[in-house]
């Protein structure tokens, strides 16, 4: 029941990923490091040093559950920002968004920058596809466009390691 509950709100999350242009910028509350368990600190302060703001979306239309399902999370590449759907997920869930959005930070870094407007995947996302547990794979594949699986089969792969995220946004973004 947990993976499955786990992989309802993954699917969701798949969604608003790579969020659409048209997202607005949720001011409403920024979550700054300090406010970041010491497990993932040093991640928000790497994506903060990038110059992309972290928000807490619990109150954006984004962020509203429907029918379908409830966004847990995005990182916005064309205006340099995440989005945590605070009120859709445990800090578990946050927390694996986080690092699983500033995959697709690192990614835009590759790909020119965050002042680019292009993301790309990072190396041999195949590899990384069959390292994937199954549950992960078929969320990809039901619930993304196959021109976006690169971008997520690499950021489902490292949203469990903290340490492999800000690694990431480091070498790619520095």
């Amino acid at each position: 029941m947990k993976n499955l509950k786990a992989i309802a709100l993954t699917a969701l999350t798949l969604a608003a990923t790579v969020a659409p242009v048209a997202q607005a910028r949720p001011a409403d509350r920024i979550v700054t490091p300090d406010r970041v368990p010491v497990t993932h600190r040093a991640l928000a302060q790497v994506i903060n040093k990038v110059g992309v703001t972290i928000y807490d979306g619990r109150n954006t239309k984004t962020c509203k559950p429907t029918k379908e399902g409830a966004t847990l999370g995005y990182y916005q590449f064309h205006d340099n920002f995440v989005v945590l759907c605070t009120n859709n997920g445990n800090i578990g869930l946050m927390l694996e968004t986080l690092a699983h959005e500033a995959v697709h930070l690192a990614q835009d870094c590759k790909f020119g920058g965050v002042e680019s407007k292009q993301i790309g995947p990072l190396g041999d996302w195949k590899k990384l596809a069959a390292k994937l547990p199954q549950y992960k794979v078929d969320t990809i594949t039901k619930f993304y466009d196959k021109s976006d699986w690169a971008v997520e089969v690499e950021a489902f792969y490292f949203e469990d390691s903290a340490k492999s995220a800000t690694q990431l946004v480091n070498r790619f973004c520095f």
